[in-house]
């Protein structure tokens, strides 16, 4: 990129929120000794970029005060396979025992590294402020809130030829009430932390198509392969990365999604629960068996 570009992301923790003023590129660790323990935690959070892209950064900092994750650019306005535009592993410390942090890396777009960094102070648990993160120079800033982390969990499996063990999910793309057609389309896409080409990587997938948007509050039936009323869809897919390319999927022939929270525009905010989703093998993609799945899921 020619431009200076800077986002401004929301960040959440797992443990405490993060806070953070402008900072600059690398990620150097200073000599921060054992007061940095209560500064151990996942964070994470979203950012509305410029050209309305999202930026989804996530890390964990470990009691010595090391720091490693994932920054991940997408574009909503695109297909889900085509929606992730970069990942950077971003890496880094905090610097001192007063939670001053320090995070950078890179992705690749159109051949060329793109360059990311944060910086910022780390507060107390239960305390809120801001976080800048700079890609290419460019600088924007965002107030913090703590949020839930997403998950899945996994129980009545039977004979499925997956890794039904319980994960955190890393947000990939949302896309709220997107005309499509004469219909509205919902897409949520969440993903294991991880390379998403990888053998094993695992992945859910909501699709929602109807006539009217989905609102705050609505309950709505999964019913993969069985359209709604009017030709509508209320999908519900879980997928695995496998060696030969094409991932094995389940998709929900019945149960709940609960949206306690949508929210369209720059934010694109989704918040919702998945309830005893009954999923069934795709057999065509080589998925044997089945499962229950429940699951919560938060953007910022």
């Amino acid at each position: 990129m020619n431009r200076r570009e800077c986002i401004t992301v929301i960040l959440t923790s797992v443990a405490a929120p993060l806070m953070a003023g402008c900072g600059g590129g690398g990620s150097t660790a200073g000599n921060i000794g054992g007061g940095v323990t209560r500064f151990a935690g996942r964070y994470a959070g979203a950012a509305t970029l410029q050209s309305g892209q999202v930026g989804v950064i996530d890390f964990t900092a470990a009691s010595s005060g090391q720091i490693s994750g994932t920054m991940t650019v997408t574009d909503p306005t695109r297909a889900a396979s085509r929606a992730v535009i970069g990942v950077a592993a971003v890496t880094g410390a905090i610097t001192s025992s007063s939670g001053a942090f320090q995070v950078s890396g890179s992705y690749s777009a159109s051949g060329s590294a793109v360059p990311v960094s944060a910086s910022g102070v780390v507060p107390a648990s239960g305390r809120s402020s801001a976080i800048q993160v700079v890609v290419n120079s460019n600088t924007y800033t965002a107030s913090l809130g703590a949020a839930p982390v997403s998950s899945v969990q996994f129980s009545s499996v039977s004979g499925a030829n997956a890794n039904t063990t319980d994960f955190a999910l890393d947000t990939a793309v949302t896309q709220p009430n997107v005309p499509t057609g004469d219909f509205i389309a919902l897409q949520a896409v969440g993903e294991e932390a991880g390379a998403a080409q990888v053998a094993g990587h695992r992945s859910v997938i909501l699709q929602i198509i109807g006539a009217s948007a989905v609102q705050s509050g609505e309950s709505i039936t999964l019913s993969h392969g069985a359209p709604g009323p009017a030709g509508s869809v209320h999908d519900f897919t879980f997928e695995q990365a496998t060696d030969s390319g094409t991932p094995r999927s389940w998709s929900a022939s019945g149960g709940q999604v609960l949206f306690d929270m949508v929210t369209t525009g720059a934010t694109n905010a989704l918040t919702f629960r998945i309830v005893n989703a009954a999923m069934l093998p795709n057999a065509s993609t080589g998925a044997q068996g089945t499962f229950t799945l429940n699951g919560t899921f938060h953007t910022v």
